[in-house]
């Protein structure tokens, strides 16, 4: 699948962030959940990474009660798909995968999160599973595997893989049929695998579910009810789904009008009215300014993934790639972008994290409109330490107009533009300079009111506006964040 690429940022962003530094506390953290536009994701890859086995839900609990991600920025956590798998494919929607811990564990991380103001978000993929088992007869397959009214594979006893995206079956692996309108039962392996007393338990709930929205029993529905219940179960604010342009597309605003629900009931249940945090998320890895982005953003999806790089070094082009991105958020409500920060393409990942292009480059990042992911598995303990950058993050999570609001150029040498977001009564303006040096004076005029008191989080230093303008001295950093001193 084709997507859009722009500039590739290193490794070296969570290495100079995501350490501890008193520096970067300056105001305090977020009072409430941040708003899907302006998120900053920590990812857990299923695989792990540098050597590293993934974290259990254990772990990432113990990581999320010390305060190591909210006093760094972190706004949400997207966990791989945490559903039972076997030989790499879906084997249970409805069981956590053993590797990763308990339900309960499950429930602790997503308790312990939402208590810090972070989300839980988990990856979704309805395309593919594993290919049905080789060297046994169909009945021999089925009873241990989804069987012919569910997948399609090349393999005696199922529909052979088609050409088009839904019907593909890619790298030898079996395609759920989530287009298909027949309805089927559920498979033998299933049952078989829940017992009788757990069979006739998920049959009830699946009686209820279809006599609830009157779907038919087709595979689509089938899954949308199994991948809501994690949302109605644990708690789940948000899904990151997986190959996209495999699915159907008509099967993601039933799947999200259904998380919805589920919200709606876990919160009721759990008395957790989750306080701004802007409703449950979809994010898709699609190209968000292809052709097909568009159906599927009137489909549910409140965002599209796009891969960054490098960013562009001259202050002209970094603005209008900033005015660009704020423009399309601001402008659509339901047309979101989230920057995926990676690793790839990075020579070892062998970056000086002390360079100052590393340390321009990770800033102008951290200050994309829009929602960021930063790359996956990263221990926090390997993270070197950057009080600048992590003063960037944590400014970023109290100030949903960073990658919510109107982005708008008020200077040029230095360059120094704002973020303004209203949302009802509730307004949150920034102003931030980049390459300023000496006593530098801003208009500020736009953003905050004469007398207003103002903090350059940065130095700690603050200052009154005077007719529109403030004047402070950054440090070598040569960047002012300013924020209103409430």
């Amino acid at each position: 699948m084709s997507r859009r690429v722009v500039p590739r940022l290193p490794f070296v962003l969570l290495s100079l962030i995501l350490a501890g530094s008193a520096a970067a506390q300056s105001g305090g953290g977020a009072s409430q959940f941040a708003d899907w536009d302006n998120v900053l994701i920590y990812r857990i890859s299923e695989d792990g990474t540098r050597g590293s086995a993934a974290p259990t839900l254990d772990d990432l609990t113990a990581v999320v009660r010390e305060g190591s991600l909210a006093e760094r920025g972190i706004s949400a956590i997207r966990l791989p798909m945490l559903v039972a798998k076997e030989r790499g494919g879906v084997a249970d929607y409805t069981a956590l995968d053993p590797r990763w811990g308990t339900v309960e564990s499950l429930k602790t991380l997503v308790r312990t999160a939402h208590e810090q103001g972070i989300r839980v978000i988990m990856d979704i993929n309805v395309n593919d599973t594993a290919p049905p088992p080789a060297g046994g007869s169909v009945s021999d397959s089925v009873a241990i595997w989804w069987d012919a009214g569910w997948i399609r594979a090349d393999a005696d006893g199922f529909e052979a893989c088609g050409t088009e995206p839904t019907t593909a079956c890619r790298s030898g692996r079996a395609d759920f049929r989530t287009e298909v309108g027949s309805p089927v039962l559920l498979p033998a392996f299933l049952t078989s695998r829940w017992g009788s007393a757990g069979a006739a338990a998920e049959q009830s709930e699946l009686d209820d579910f279809f006599a609830r929205t009157r779907h038919p029993r087709t595979p689509r529905y089938y899954i949308i009810k199994w991948l809501a219940d994690w949302v109605r179960d644990y708690g789940i604010d948000g899904f990151f789904a997986v190959g996209v342009d495999g699915v159907d597309v008509g099967l993601w605003s039933s799947l999200k009008q259904e998380a919805v629900t589920a919200r709606n009931d876990w919160a009721q249940r759990s008395g957790n009215a989750l306080s701004g945090s802007g409703g449950f998320w979809l994010g898709g890895d699609a190209d968000p300014l292809g052709e097909a982005a568009t159906e599927l953003f009137t489909q549910g999806f409140d965002v599209m993934a796009y891969a960054v790089s490098s960013l562009p070094t001259k202050h002209a082009v970094l603005d209008s790639l900033y005015a660009v991105q704020s423009d399309s958020i601001v402008a659509s409500a339901s047309r979101g972008l989230v920057a995926e920060l990676r690793e790839a393409g990075f020579a070892g990942g062998g970056v000086d994290a002390t360079a100052d292009a590393a340390k321009v480059e990770a800033q102008r990042a951290l200050l994309l409109p829009g929602a960021l992911i930063l790359p996956p598995n990263v221990t926090i303990e390997s993270l070197g330490n950057d009080p600048t950058l992590l003063a960037i993050a944590a400014f970023r999570r109290r100030h949903d107009a960073i990658g919510a609001g109107t982005h708008l150029q008020i200077g040029s040498a230095p360059y120094i533009f704002q973020r303004s977001l209203m949302v009802g009564a509730r307004s949150d303006d920034v102003v931030i300079a980049l390459n300023a040096q000496g006593r530098t004076r801003i208009n500020v005029s736009s953003a905050f009111p004469d007398d207003a008191l103002v903090r350059d989080v940065i130095t700690g230093k603050t200052g009154f506006v005077s007719f529109g303008y403030v004047s402070f001295t950054p440090d070598e950093s040569g960047l002012l964040l300013l924020e209103e001193v409430q």
